[in-house]
């Protein structure tokens, strides 16, 4: 929130100069990663660590032995498009609003949308957490992700050009839900199916199915974060639409609100709402135009692909073999095994206390 706080306050401060925007909030957020990163040296302590029940495995049976897991393959069956889905909006919301609907002061447009996202990322955890508890975690992750592909169907749907204003916002509501979703309940679920393979193996393996998780969702965002732009570029994007100015590119004369080869806008001022002295006055930024394929593919990427995976991960979330009941049942069975080790474990711990006591007497 402080994030887009700062960067609403830039972009209304230096509206038609992105790159000042970009280097006065460069400046600001590396003090602050600074200062966060002196205070996390200074105030966080490590945790002792307690000494493993068995010697951990090598890696490679490591592995096996976790993908071995059934209801573990059936997570990550559903994990993979739900972070899809996820991430493609929270990436691609900008290039949206500025080349699909065609928005010459996105940015502004861009943070207060974002701005809801993020309130509703905050709003929604509490809401999920609560209805998890309720009715469970998978029937809850499987009901959001119907829900979040039938709203994201119904806003490709729509004309980009009529998603100003209000249907924006409420699809980046949507997307707040969405978000909010795929950072809680996955991981719940994923806490479930440790104490499941703990119980089938006796060994505790958090920390290898962590880094498997880390590491997919690294893959996930590589593949979110490059396919979009390759698939625009081969479709004949251009920066800024050919234009060398406009558009929050600072153009070199006060008076110029954009400059393009077929096109050169003339203001009294470079402001976004500064009226065109020629031409009709009314018309679309040239910065903002990009081929019909360009605009269809942020268009799919943005709404159809994420409709599409959250419909997929329904599937194998509901399906998932571990329900509340069932996990309580996983609980309680872990709890006997731990208590009967322990009550095992007395006796002999006597017994050498004995012989201690004994062997002293001795001497």
């Amino acid at each position: 929130l402080l994030q887009i706080g700062v960067g609403l306050g830039v972009s209304l401060a230096f509206e038609t100069d992105v790159l000042m925007q970009v280097r006065l909030q460069a400046v600001a957020y590396s003090a602050l990663l600074g200062l966060c990163f002196a205070l996390l040296l200074r105030s966080v302590a490590e945790r002792p660590l307690r000494p493993p029940k068995h010697a951990p495995l090598p890696m490679v049976p490591a592995v096996r032995q976790l993908l071995a897991n059934g209801p573990y393959r059936q997570y990550l069956v559903f994990k993979v498009p739900m972070t899809i889905a996820s991430l493609l909006p929270a990436n691609l919301i900008i290039d949206y609003i500025k080349y699909s609907m065609r928005i010459e002061d996105f940015n502004a447009t861009y943070y207060v949308a974002f701005a809801i996202v993020l309130l509703c990322v905050f709003g929604a955890i509490p809401l999920l957490i609560s209805a998890a508890r309720r009715w469970g975690k998978k029937e809850v992750l499987a009901t959001t992700c119907v829900v979040e592909a039938l709203l994201f169907a119904v806003a490709f749907a729509i004309p980009p050009g009529a998603m100003a204003d209000g249907p924006l916002y409420i699809l980046c509501a949507c997307v707040g839900f969405g978000m909010a979703a795929s950072y809680v309940l996955p991981d719940a679920l994923l806490a479930d199916i440790i104490d499941y393979d703990e119980l089938h193996t006796g060994l505790r393996s958090e920390g290898l199915y962590t880094v498997v998780e880390s590491n997919l969702q690294q893959y996930a965002e590589i593949v979110g974060g490059v396919v979009p732009s390759l698939v625009a570029y081969f479709a004949g994007f251009q920066s800024l639409g050919g234009c060398s100015c406009g558009c929050g590119a600072k153009c070199d004369a006060d008076y110029l609100r954009w400059s393009c080869p077929a096109d050169v806008g003339y203001a009294c001022t470079d402001g976004f709402g500064a009226t065109l002295l020629y031409g009709e006055p009314d018309r679309a930024a040239p910065c903002t135009v990009q081929p019909e394929g360009v605009q269809w593919s942020f268009r799919v990427f943005f709404l159809a692909v994420p409709a599409a995976c959250y419909l997929l991960a329904a599937i194998p979330a509901w399906k998932l073999p571990i329900s509340s009941h069932s996990h309580r049942a996983i609980v309680a069975q872990l709890r006997a095994r731990e208590a009967a080790e322990a009550a095992a474990a007395r006796p002999a711990a006597c017994s050498e206390a004995a012989e201690a006591v004994a062997g002293g007497a001795e001497a």
